[in-house]
């Protein structure tokens, strides 16, 4: 992974440790995918596919190394 990617992957984390949007960070056209054994499997497109794993999961918390 490239060392631009990896920044952006840190400021999204500390964005959404904030519970601040990241949608200026996401490209349109962003495919997530779960295996089919995942709660929330499938692939979704676009911007709105981590949000929508996200209120899956209202009390999910992370932290980044």
């Amino acid at each position: 992974m490239s060392e631009e990617n990896v920044e952006i992957v840190r400021r999204i984390h500390e964005r959404w440790g904030h519970e601040e949007s990241v949608r200026d960070l996401v490209a349109d056209d962003l495919e997530y995918v779960n295996p089919t054994y995942a709660v929330e499997s499938g692939t979704r497109i676009g911007r709105d596919a981590f949000g929508s794993v996200r209120d899956m999961y209202p009390d999910f918390v992370f932290h980044v190394d």
